[in-house]
Parts: structure tokens; C-alpha cells; sequence
């Protein structure tokens, strides 16, 4: 109270100086930059920078115990509200950069200081959930730092990084890629024909390939599929699949496409796995690339890093069980059940691409199997409705349900009936 006494005397007597206001700005550029130039010097090995900088940690770290808030006997100080921010996304930090801010997150650690309080006088601390939370949270500070203790991303090697790198050159290798379209016929003859027309037109039209054999797909293709994509199979690898995994064209199909060396070529007529023929048409190529070392340099040492410090985890653990004396009761363990956890929500099934093309041809679709696991004959009811274009849903298409009419009593009736000829009356003139 004496201090902020002295502070207001002091403040009111130097109101008439009106000193010139200092440039904050400018003050803490200064700041930052002799602490980044101490910084720079203590890495290099600076013995008096490397004082200095300890200096600094030393003076944030009481910083940080200067108390902001006390509820009775218990106190929330800076390192408790700049703990939150911190463990927050580093995107989500920002929005605690003003005073207002930071004041409604002090009123939110208030809060949930008075509600663990009250929790704690309930007895909710002898929970099971309470107890596991605990344990979760102290077990993941642990090794948090425990993880610290590795030294950083320094201790990784450049003869380790390069190692890595030389010993997993295929996780560095994007494989070459293909896309190609294709025509697809029923026989060995008909696929024959249509190439020797298809070589024809485009003899005399050499630069129009691609366009001649999207027409010749549109005329004379019988994959639906394909067909009204003018052959397109799109991006595949040498196994014929995209970077998804699926099936694009067997394998007889990608290794035609890759034999092909330029774009817009046609290969010779190719026996497919379903015992159709196809002609395969190269439109586009991305050859094979290997990632650069010095592009996945820092890549290779946050995975080796990641990797130290998983075995020292388990090194540490390791080392905590043999130290324990552990006994597990495995015929309790197999006798115990879950609380069930209810029936469940059922979902609603969308319809493939197979089925909407059924129902916009008109076609019922059979419904999944029933629970007892019989199939449920088709509904010819089953349409598509105008908006499942735009939502992929479909909706059952019918006539109302019959309408029952409640039961009334007599003297409901009569009523009724009475109103009933008063209104006709009324309007007769009677």
C-alpha cells in the first residue's frame, strides 16, 4: 500500500514535466534484436553470451511466477495463463493478443479453478475418470520431457540424414505415372477394324489423334462406363491403379499403356483380363522423379528424431516395468463386459453408381439384405426423386397410406350434424 502511495505522489508531481513518450516499438525491435545477437553468439560457443543468455531464461522464468489472480488460499499466475496459450494451436494463439482478450481467458481459469474446487470437496477426485485423466496427463508431461532430453534436431547427423537417405531411396521415388483412354470391344476382329478405320482417318489428319479416337469411343466402344468420358481412364501407375489405390485398367491394359513412347499413339489390338479387346491411346505422361536430397534433408531428420526418441521411450518403460512388480489377473480380465452401449443408429445406405443408373433407366434396385440377413425383393416403386441428381438420394415414390378416420361418440356426431344444418340453413335464408 506504501509503494502505491509513493507511485501516485511521484506521478503527480511529474504530470507538468510531460516528458516525451518513449517509442515502444522502437524499445522492444532493440530488445529483440540484442536478444536474437545473444542467441547467435551463445550457439557459436560465446562463454560471456552463453552467461547472458541463462541471465535472460533465469529473469523470464520469475516472471512467470508473478501471481494475477487469487481465489482464497489458491493463486493463478502468469505461467498458468501463458501455459494455456501455449498448448494452444499456434493459429488459435493469436486470438489472446489483446488485454480484453486475455481477461476473459483469466475469468475462464477462475471459473475452472472455482468448479475443480467444488469437485474436490464432492469427492470427484476418487473417480476412475478423474484418476485416468491424471495419469494420462502426468504420463504425457513425462515423456514430453523425457523427449526434450534428446538435445533436438541437432544430435541427428548429416552422415545419418545421408544414410537414411541412400538406404530408402524408393520413399523418395515418385513412380512414373500414366493416362490413357481406351476403346473397348467384344472381339479380336471388331477391335482389329476399328483400328485400321481409326489409322485411316487420322493419316489424313495427323494432328487431330486424340479428337479421332474419342469420336470412335463414342461410336463404337462397349463400356459404358468409359464411353461417355470419350475413353478417359485417367492417372494410373505401372500397376494400373491410381494414387487412391483403385483399379483404373488391368494389368495388361497399364502395360500396354506404358509401352507406348509418345502421346497420342495407339497401340495394337490388346486381349483384356474379361476376355475383351481394347485399344489403348497414351493422351498424357509424368516420368518417374526422385525428391532431391538437400528438399527432404530437414524431412529425414524430424523422422529420425521422431524415431530416437520412440526407443528411448520404450527403453524408458522398459526399464519402469522391470523396476515394478507387476501381476495381471487374466481370468478377470476375460470374465468382465462392457456396458453395452445401445442399439445403434441406423444409417441411411446412399446408392451406388450401379443402382442409380438402374433407377435412371427406370429399373427398381434391390434394398440391402434385411436383418435376418434375406434379401428384400426388388421394389418397382423405387425412383429416383428429381433432387437426387443434386443430393444422392433417392425417395420411395407411391401412394399415401390410408388415412383412418378416429372414432367418435354419438353425441359428437349429433353435433357435428347440428352445425352442419345450421350453416346450410343460414345459407338458404332460411
Amino acid at each position: 500500500m506504501r509503494r502505491l502511495t509513493i507511485f501516485l505522489a511521484l506521478s503527480v508531481a511529474l504530470t507538468g514535466c510531460k516528458p516525451d513518450k518513449p517509442n515502444v516499438t522502437e524499445a522492444r525491435a532493440e530488445e529483440a534484436s540484442r536478444r536474437a545477437e545473444t542467441a547467435k553468439a551463445a550457439a557459436a560457443g560465446d562463454p560471456a553470451a552463453l552467461g547472458a543468455l541463462q541471465t535472460q531464461t533465469d529473469s523470464s522464468d520469475a516472471q512467470r511466477q508473478t501471481v494475477v489472480a487469487t481465489i482464497g488460499e489458491s493463486s493463478i499466475t502468469v505461467d498458468d495463463v501463458l501455459s494455456y496459450i501455449e498448448r494452444q494451436p499456434r493459429e488459435m494463439q493469436a486470438r489472446y493478443a489483446t488485454h480484453e482478450q486475455r481477461k476473459k481467458l483469466l475469468q475462464h481459469l477462475i471459473d475452472m479453478e472455482l468448479l475443480a474446487r467444488e469437485a474436490s470437496a464432492r469427492g470427484l477426485e476418487s473417480t476412475s475418470i478423474v484418476r485416468q485423466t491424471l495419469k494420462q496427463t502426468l504420463a504425457r508431461q513425462l515423456l514430453a520431457d523425457l523427449d526434450a532430453k534428446t538435445g533436438g534436431l541437432g544430435e541427428i547427423t548429416e552422415a545419418e540424414i545421408q544414410a537414411y537417405y541412400d538406404g530408402n531411396g524408393k520413399v523418395f521415388v515418385r513412380p512414373a505415372r500414366r493416362r490413357a483412354a481406351w476403346l473397348m470391344s467384344r472381339t479380336q476382329e471388331a477391335s482389329v477394324a476399328a483400328r485400321k478405320q481409326m489409322m485411316d482417318v487420322i493419316t489424313q489428319n495427323p494432328n487431330m489423334g486424340r479428337q479421332v479416337f474419342g469420336d470412335f469411343v463414342v461410336k463404337h466402344s462397349v463400356d459404358g462406363e468409359t464411353k461417355a468420358l470419350r475413353g478417359d481412364l485417367g492417372w494410373f501407375f505401372a500397376d494400373g491403379k491410381n494414387e487412391l489405390g483403385q483399379v483404373r485398367v488391368d494389368v495388361a491394359g497399364a502395360k500396354a499403356a506404358f509401352a507406348l513412347k509418345s502421346i497420342n499413339t495407339i497401340s495394337e489390338p490388346i486381349e483384356l483380363d474379361n476376355e475383351t479387346w481394347a485399344l489403348i491411346q497414351l493422351t498424357n505422361e509424368h516420368p518417374e522423379v526422385v525428391q532431391p536430397f538437400d528438399e527432404v534433408k530437414m524431412d529425414i531428420q524430424n523422422r529420425l528424431m521422431r524415431k530416437k526418441q520412440s526407443a528411448q521411450r520404450a527403453t524408458f518403460i522398459e526399464g519402469l516395468k522391470a523396476k515394478a512388480k507387476i501381476e495381471i489377473n487374466d481370468a478377470v480380465l476375460a470374465e468382465m463386459e462392457p456396458k453395452s452401449p445401445g442399439p445403434a443408429t441406423p444409417r441411411l445406405r446412399l446408392p451406388n453408381p450401379e443402382e442409380l443408373k438402374a433407377l435412371s433407366l427406370g429399373r427398381g434396385v434391390a434394398s440391402p439384405a434385411n436383418a435376418k440377413g434375406k434379401p428384400i425383393p426388388t421394389d418397382p416403386k423405387l425412383r429416383l426423386h428429381p433432387s437426387a441428381t443434386r443430393h444422392g438420394l433417392i425417395q420411395r415414390i407411391g401412394k399415401e397410406p390410408p388415412r383412418v378416420k378416429p372414432e367418435t361418440s354419438r353425441a359428437e356426431r349429433a353435433t357435428v350434424e347440428e352445425v352442419q344444418e345450421k350453416m346450410r340453413r343460414d345459407k338458404a335464408g332460411e
